[in-house]
């Protein structure tokens, strides 16, 4: 599905350059990235979706001097081990963004130099975050930056501390309108929007954002697509204002739904006309996958049947199934009368959870009838035990 991109972002008065890079690969994110610092210009907003083949990016940069570092989207561990080193040299995270990548939470941020104390807290809900945000803060440190990411219906929320002081006001995931209210009333009692974070839940835009003491002029914008929020960014520019906050999400972002549970089984299957003159002797194995996750298997021995409906009763786990996730049933029936019960059954078992997987694996990749063929050239033949168009 082609994202459906939705902009929302904060303007504050500050004079310089600004420029802005959207929807980029790594490569070419970093290529500008490279362009703009030998042009004195620093990274200020990060943002990263998972497009429909790789990670894309976003960025905006502002006048500005001294060591800069960014990396692409990396899993928690790695991005731990970046930051952790970076933080043993001097340089300290600035802004952080997050996506969801094969179910995986993925991290990407900026650090420079800094002192002080500095912590992160990764993906984790919102009771958990907000814990996390109140401790530091009595202990004297101030949330730095902010993201907040969509996995199955919920919103995770990740976040850097550093050393701080003074008023800090923080709102988890909203709906624009109350996000404006709450922003709109902190406002006019001298606190500027200084961390800005969106994410979708079903469907919906949720805001949410962190507010510090400070004063002077402060635009918040609504909802805006890209054509429209490029032309916001040149009025402001022309007014004396920078893009001080930049949020970018996709609605149609498939992480973002909550799954539907399925129950799915096998109850029976029929014999028209057996292969040997009364009885055959038969073994049933069915599997069951959606997306990358292990399949789940069952095999039966039938033992010695002549034509009719038998009754199987393979019912398997209840499944999770989200937007884009493919589910696939695969099942073989094999008459076996002169091999070993234990020998067909186990192989049997094998050959279906195999087939099942390669399945899923195919059907993420193709659509309707196209299953058919790719899955019958990966197992050489054309003969494919699935539910479906194929």
């Amino acid at each position: 599905m082609s994202p459906d991109l939705r902009y929302v972002a904060v303007w504050t008065a500050e004079a310089g350059a600004e420029y802005y890079r959207e929807q980029a690969t790594w490569t070419e994110f970093a290529a500008w990235l490279q362009d703009t610092f030998s042009n004195d210009l620093r990274l200020t907003s990060l943002q990263v979706y998972s497009g429909d083949a790789e990670p894309l990016y976003s960025g905006i940069v502002h006048a500005g001097t001294g060591a800069e570092w960014a990396t692409p989207v990396l899993p928690q561990d790695q991005f731990a081990a970046w930051s952790t080193g970076q933080f043993q040299q001097g340089n300290y995270l600035t802004a952080i963004d997050t996506c969801v990548i094969n179910d995986q939470f993925m991290y990407t941020g900026v650090v420079r130099p800094g002192v002080g104390a500095m912590y992160m807290h990764y993906a984790t809900d919102w009771d958990s975050f907000n814990a996390w945000v109140t401790d530091s803060f009595t202990n004297g440190l101030q949330l730095t930056a902010i993201s907040t990411c969509s996995f199955n219906g919920s919103v995770f929320y990740s976040g850097v501390v550093s050393a701080g002081q003074g008023a800090q006001w923080l709102l988890p995931a909203s709906s624009m309108d109350q996000f404006f209210a709450w922003y709109s009333d902190l406002f006019s009692k001298g606190f500027h929007l200084t961390e800005l974070t969106t994410c979708v839940v079903n469907g919906e835009l949720l805001v949410s954002g962190v507010v510090h003491e400070a004063s002077g002029a402060q635009w918040l914008s609504g909802v805006l697509q890209s054509g429209d929020f490029a032309a916001q960014v040149s009025e402001k520019f022309q007014q004396g204002f920078h893009t001080s906050a930049l949020a970018i999400r996709d609605l149609n972002d498939v992480n973002a739904r909550a799954p539907k549970t399925y129950a799915v089984s096998l109850d029976s299957f029929s014999i028209s006309n057996t292969r040997s003159r009364h009885t055959d002797t038969d073994y049933v194995a069915a599997s069951l996958a959606v997306g990358s996750k292990p399949p789940q298997s069952k095999s039966k021995a039938m033992g010695d049947l002549n034509n009719g409906i038998y009754n199987v009763g393979f019912a398997f786990d209840p499944v999770s199934v989200r937007d884009g996730d493919a589910l696939v049933l695969t099942y073989a029936i094999v008459n076996s009368g002169h091999s070993d019960p234990g020998l067909a059954e186990k192989t049997l078992l094998q050959a279906s959870s195999a087939l099942a997987a390669e399945a899923a694996a195919k059907a993420a990749a193709v659509a309707g009838a196209a299953i058919g063929t790719a899955l019958g050239a990966s197992i050489g033949t054309a003969a494919v035990p699935i539910i479906g168009s194929a």
